[in-house]
């Protein structure tokens, strides 16, 4: 856990691409969340490594949800990752571990071709100055074990996403993270797109996010990435790979994409774009 509760993913250790079987049951309809105000983050209460959102502070929730239609090439990647399902995909002792969840946004640019948002976080903060992650954190009283509502709703606090403009696609197998973490990957397709893109983000909590930016989601399934290692995690073995990414729009400048967030991205690219073959473990 990175100060302000928030979850650094580049501390977490990536699984190997194992089949779980699914525990029986879907979710409810994922809730529409109401932006809270401005100040919201002074009112977070920091308790050890989990934070608190006051009593004060109230969540609307409602089942409504309204999209634009996905276009005939967003279809195939989309019925893709729609196939992998929203049930839950966990092994039993992770059932008992304190939870967690993170958000993949994909969205599409450039006639129509999938793109993920990414943030990086301030240099300035002490812990983990400066990594590559998705939107994320640990689950609060106020989501209702629901790990798709704490999704969607550190989405909302970090980067300015309304919860009605995200449909959630589908639940990746959960990931024990070294501190004994249940984190959960929830992907979901961002409509209309130009909600998640970098430059239409006005309302990123500036102390949880130095920047946010695009990279195409084929970008994950290149042959070889920049650099990857074997390592051995809990006697499974697991590739690691960084991706040094060059980003030409805003920033201009390499972000470094590695740990669980890139072992995360590769998954989803797999799924979205690979064989029957490659993307059946996920299930």
């Amino acid at each position: 856990m990175c100060s302000g509760g928030r979850i650094c993913w580049q501390a977490l250790t990536c699984i190997s691409l194992v089949s779980y079987h699914p525990i029986i049951g879907v979710p409810p309809s994922p809730p529409t969340l109401r932006r809270q105000p401005a100040d919201h983050h002074s009112q977070r209460k920091s308790t050890g490594n989990n934070n608190i959102i006051s009593s004060s502070t109230t969540i609307t929730m409602s089942s409504s949800n309204s999209h634009t239609a996905p276009s005939k090439e967003e279809e195939n990647y989309i019925t893709k990752l729609r196939n992998i399902g929203l049930h839950p995909k966990e092994t039993p002792h992770h059932t008992t571990l304190p939870r967690a969840s993170i958000l993949i946004p994909i969205f599409a640019r450039n006639n129509n071709i999938p793109y993920i948002l990414l943030t990086q976080r301030p240099q300035t903060l002490s812990s983990h100055p400066g990594d590559v992650c998705f939107p994320g954190g640990r689950q609060d009283p106020m989501d209702n074990q629901n790990d798709i509502t704490t999704a969607l709703r550190e989405t909302l606090e970090e980067v300015g996403i309304q919860p009605q403009h995200l449909t959630p696609l589908c639940r990746l197998a959960t990931i024990e993270s070294k501190n004994g973490l249940c984190v959960t990957p929830i992907v979901a397709l961002v409509t209309p797109s130009r909600q998640a893109e970098p430059s239409h983000l006005t309302d990123i909590s500036k102390k949880e996010v130095d920047a946010a930016f695009a990279v195409p989601l084929e970008y994950f399934l290149k042959e070889e990435c920049d650099e990857n290692y074997e390592v051995e995690w809990r006697g499974e073995k697991f590739i690691m790979r960084y991706y040094y990414f060059e980003e030409e729009e805003m920033y201009k400048r390499t972000f470094k994409i590695w740990g669980l967030t890139a072992h995360v991205a590769h998954q989803v690219a797999t799924i979205g774009f690979g064989t029957d073959d490659e993307h059946r473990p996920f299930t």
